[in-house]
Parts: structure tokens; C-alpha cells; sequence
């Protein structure tokens, strides 16, 4: 089961190495192709090449950018949950990784322990504890057909569940790392990887929540996640881990 393991990340793995040194030559020779100037032009033409740089440095992000979910797609091919920890969630499948767990409990928990607080839930998966906090019974969610029945009776049992009550919380804003989640949850989850290095959400919340997502988390990225809990709250930091064997 190891080797087979190995074997199938390879491909992948290599993928991503040619892609970032391919990019990373292309970077060299966008900022260096115009550096044939005299040195008498250098200073009247510093601040163009530099805008120049700037520019070309900013679509090289992009590439990157787009670069990098087309290598998580093809993880995803093979794979429930993706390279840096969040789960494959597409138009045809949102169920994956055990995202359609709730418990109702631990929603009201949350909200009596921030009260009227403004929260911020980091692996939101498909959005329920979001949907318990706001009362909100319903979501734009993109789906396909058959996807899209087995979400509403999902919906519809997780709803049941829910008290009849007015909201508590301020605000609640939800955030995950699954590749399409933004798209096929029409913006009521919004993309953000947890695991980067230095995130800035811009802004702060007065309370950030973390479900079952720090097991997830690659052990490499487990201080990062850990820096944007903790950067990103003003009060406090509600966070619920389940054991993990290695």
C-alpha cells in the first residue's frame, strides 16, 4: 500500500517541480530581457523598469497561481482531501473527507461562550456550523442535479436540528481551503489556505473558530496554521482537534 502510494504522488510531485522551475526561468528572463541598457540610461530608466518588473512579476503570480490549482485538480483525481489539507470539494461531489459531520451542541457552545461577537471559521468545510450560528436555512450552492438532491436532504436533516431561536453572534465569515469550495458555495465560503506561511485575510475577527481541521494540516505547515489562528483573532481562538494516527 506504501509503495503504490509513492508511486501515484511521483508523477504529481515531478509535475510540480518542472512547473516551478519553468516559471521560475520564465521570471529571470521577464525581469532581465531589457537589462542591456548603457549605465548612463540606467538612472532616467529605473523607475520604468522597475513598474516593468513589478508587472511582469505580477502576472508570473498568476501563472503560478493557476498553475498550482491545475496541480491540485489532479490530486484531487485520486485523493479525498488535497496536498496542504483541505478536502476535494467539487460541483459533482461535496461530500469528502467527513465534511458532512454537524453537531448542534457544539454550535451553541461556540455562540454562548462569544456572544455578540463578530467570528471567523477557518475550515468551514461546506458551511453548517455557519448556517447553525446565523439561522440561515438556506445557501447558493452550485451543484450538480444529483448532487444537488442528496445536499438538500442533507440540508434539510441538518436544519431540524437546528433552534428555533434568533442568532447570537454578530457576524460569522467562513474560510476553507477546499480548491472549488468559493464557486460551489456561491460565495457564502470564501477560498483561503490555511496552511500558508503568513496569511492576512485582511482583517481581523473577535473570535476565530477551527472544527477538525488542524488534523488535517501537513505536520510541515502546523505552526503556520497555527500563526493565522492566532493573527487573525482579537479575543480568542475555539478550536476542536480529533485524534489522528500517523
Amino acid at each position: 500500500m506504501y509503495q503504490k502510494r509513492i508511486i501515484k504522488s511521483c508523477p504529481l510531485k515531478l509535475l510540480a517541480v518542472i512547473t516551478f522551475m519553468a516559471l521560475a526561468y520564465t521570471a529571470i528572463s521577464y525581469i532581465h530581457q531589457d537589462s542591456a541598457a548603457s549605465p548612463d540610461d540606467l538612472e532616467d530608466d529605473y523607475a520604468y523598469s522597475w513598474q516593468s518588473s513589478q508587472e511582469k512579476i505580477g502576472v508570473l503570480e498568476r501563472r503560478l497561481t493557476r498553475a498550482s490549482k491545475s496541480l491540485e485538480r489532479l490530486w484531487c483525481a485520486t485523493r479525498d482531501v488535497m496536498s496542504n489539507g483541505g478536502f476535494c470539494v467539487t460541483a459533482d461531489r461535496i461530500y469528502t473527507g467527513g465534511n458532512i459531520i454537524f453537531e448542534p451542541e457544539l454550535c451553541y457552545f461556540v455562540e454562548e461562550l462569544v456572544g455578540n461577537a463578530s467570528v471567523a471559521d477557518f475550515g468551514a468545510g461546506l458551511g453548517k456550523y455557519g448556517m447553525c450560528l446565523l439561522r440561515k436555512n438556506q445557501t447558493n450552492f452550485q451543484l450538480s442535479e444529483k448532487q444537488k438532491k442528496e445536499y438538500i436532504a442533507d440540508m434539510q436533516a441538518t436544519l431540524q436540528s437546528i433552534k428555533k431561536t434568533p442568532k447570537v453572534v454578530y457576524s460569522w465569515h467562513g474560510f476553507d481551503g477546499g480548491i472549488a469550495i468559493e464557486e460551489v458555495s456561491g460565495g457564502f465560503i470564501s477560498h483561503a489556505d490555511l496552511s500558508e506561511e503568513g496569511l492576512w485575510l485582511g482583517r481581523k475577527w473577535d473570535w476565530v473558530m477551527s472544527i477538525e481541521v488542524g488534523e488535517h494540516i501537513p505536520r510541515n505547515s502546523e505552526d503556520y496554521f497555527l500563526d493565522n489562528l492566532a493573527r487573525h483573532a482579537c479575543q480568542g481562538i475555539q478550536r476542536v482537534l480529533v485524534s489522528v494516527t500517523y
